[in-house]
């Protein structure tokens, strides 16, 4: 999920925080885009609860998410490349909404499976059905760990898709962990919130950063 350090999101680390302990969800996953501020932010307020790491577009287009992160990896890098940067932190590389919203999509994933630990197979947001469907299935032909994701920019999303698995502490408990995972939804996919990520890049294009960073907590 991410914050208003993302160029798409609206909620606040603090936002982001009390609407997860609302919910009762153990563990929450804040990757914003090519940043881990919110990330950072959000662990202070609540470091059992926050899972620091980044969501970063590679060269081809795709993205990858890096787990339990310490330092940023820079966007537009070559995916293996992007896999390395993950894996020189001991971190978990985890391929969201793989057949959303690109063009040559297969052939993307074909490169992507082999190199990744867990495959998202359902995204909230993935609001065409066969995408996360497609995802699902050709992760279990290739045995990959599956998790489920809100994909979260605003607090209101958090929930709508999580993954119940065994408790895990770090990146290596969390990919054994993940073998047993079991995506939970609600069944359904959400367009709308792509319409308020929207503006909320045109916010931040007009303003030059992200629109809300300047609320921050700390």
């Amino acid at each position: 999920m991410h914050t208003c350090f993302s160029h798409d999101a609206f909620q606040t680390p603090r936002e982001l925080v009390d609407r997860a302990r609302e919910l009762g969800l153990d563990r929450v996953a804040v990757t914003d885009h090519h940043s881990l501020d919110g990330a950072l932010h959000a662990r202070d307020l609540d470091p059992e609860r926050v899972i620091v790491g980044e969501e970063i577009t590679a060269r081809c287009g795709t993205d990858l998410i890096g787990l339990y992160l310490t330092k940023r990896i820079a966007p537009r890098l070559p995916l293996e490349q992007v896999v390395e940067e993950i894996r020189a932190q001991n971190g978990v590389v985890y391929l969201p909404h793989p057949f959303a919203y690109l063009r040559g999509v297969r052939r993307r994933f074909e490169r992507a499976a082999p190199l990744v630990d867990i495959v998202e197979v359902w995204n909230s947001r993935a609001f065409y059905p066969p995408w996360n469907r497609l995802a699902m299935e050709e992760a279990r032909a290739r045995g990959l760990s599956q998790a489920g994701g809100s994909d979260a920019h605003f607090s209101w999303e958090l929930g709508r898709a999580f993954t119940v698995l065994p408790p895990f502490s770090d990146a290596e408990s969390l990919k054994r962990a993940a073998l047993h995972a079991r995506p939970e939804h609600d069944g359904s996919t959400y367009l709308l919130p792509h319409i308020g990520s929207v503006s909320c890049m045109a916010v931040s294009f007009i303003n030059g950063r992200p629109w809300r960073a300047a609320t921050r907590d700390r």
